[in-house]
């Protein structure tokens, strides 16, 4: 059952139990009468704003409201803004997000009659986090210190993770994981308008969390933190044995912060990072770590470094054409093309790209007239 379903025997159900008709069932929801006959005829589906209005109405969830195969349902996970709590109404339309991708499924380039490799029984040791990411680094001809969009994107879609770059603002979410489990496609929705120095970590958080299925909760977060920050930072834990002696020693916390400061400006990664290395370089010599406060100065050097968005586009917002020429050749992502094909073989309109990128209309028909050759 790919085709998204109300479930309407519960729907009915619980109009009955609330004595609600479809006239004012269409008069809470702000529709017409036959639209809500369309849609309990399983004639047509609404959109996620009015699905939402309709679960708070009967007091339903979206997995009540919705029919669908509990294997084939979407697996979401939100990475939010400074980790603010995720509401009702953007799981919603995450789901349906997700529901809509699977529609671009015959026009990406992942399915095929491999699946690509797993990690082997991960676990959160040190050694074996580092051994991971030593072996990809070496099956992808990954040489240099410093990890480039390109060596991310290889392993992107060598691991079938289907990249789609989002404007969703500074104060927007970070991003968003979709995994459909039918297809065993995972598709990674990530947020340009954020610092360049967490962007790729939170890239590889991604992709750690793809291929590593098994793990779970508390440790897949703890997995996925090392794996990032190792991945990104062999010189930084080089560095750490390095710098630890000076920085310890500096009685001037001002002074150590700048340095650490320094040392992730060089690397082109956050001091968060540099400070974690330092102190993880100490536990395991049986040191005594780094207890001050980066906060302040990480906000500030992150000010300095710059936005993603405007580092690659030279510019605030670029428009639909630009984006999608910059985005494609920068991240290698088949995201674009897919959906235009999608777009020009169904003859859809721009309410598609909408809700498959949950952008404002305005900014979809800008993309849509792009991919549709108009």
């Amino acid at each position: 059952m790919d085709k998204k379903q109300l479930n309407i025997d519960k729907i009915n159900e619980k109009m009955i139990v609330t004595g609600l008709s479809q006239t004012e069932l269409a008069k809470k929801i702000d529709v017409s009468k036959e639209t809500i006959s369309q849609w309990l005829k399983g004639k047509k589906y609404p959109r996620p704003s009015k699905l939402l209005l309709l679960s708070k109405i009967l007091k339903l969830t979206f997995n009540e409201i919705v029919l669908s195969n509990m294997a084939e349902r979407p697996v979401i996970a939100y990475r939010s803004n400074k980790n603010k709590k995720i509401t009702e109404e953007k799981i919603v339309i995450a789901k349906d997000m997700g529901e809509m991708l699977k529609l671009l499924l015959p026009y990406l380039n992942i399915d095929t009659v491999f699946t690509p490799s797993r990690i082997k029984n991960p676990v959160t040791d040190e050694a074996f986090i580092e051994k991971v990411t030593f072996d990809l680094k070496k099956m992808m001809g990954i040489k240099s210190e410093e990890i480039s969009f390109t060596d991310i994107m290889n392993l992107y879609n060598y691991f079938r993770i289907v990249f789609i770059p989002v404007l969703w603002g500074i104060k927007g979410d970070n991003g968003l994981s979709v995994y459909l489990p039918k297809s065993d496609a995972t598709f990674v929705y990530a947020n340009l308008e954020k610092n360049i120095t967490d962007f790729k970590y939170r890239l590889l958080h991604e992709l750690s969390h793809a291929i590593t299925p098994s793990l779970s909760g508390k440790e897949s977060e703890q997995f996925a933190e090392r794996f990032a920050a190792i991945f990104l930072s062999s010189q930084a834990r080089e560095a750490a044995g390095r710098y630890y002696d000076e920085i310890i020693r500096v009685k001037n916390t001002g002074a150590a912060i700048n340095r650490i400061k320094a040392l992730a400006g060089s690397l082109i990664i956050s001091p968060f990072t540099i400070r974690n290395e330092i102190n993880n370089y100490a536990a395991l010599s049986s040191l005594p770590g780094l207890d001050f406060d980066i906060g302040g100065a990480t906000v500030n050097f992150n000010k300095q470094t710059g936005l993603v968005s405007n580092i690659i586009f030279d510019e605030e917002i670029p428009d639909a054409e630009k984006y999608i020429r910059i985005c494609t050749g920068v991240f290698k992502t088949d995201f674009f093309n897919a959906l235009s094909e999608y777009i020009r073989k169904e003859k859809k309109e721009a309410g598609v790209v909408q809700r498959l990128m949950n952008i404002p209309i305005a900014d979809a028909k800008g993309v849509h007239k792009i991919l549709a050759g108009k």
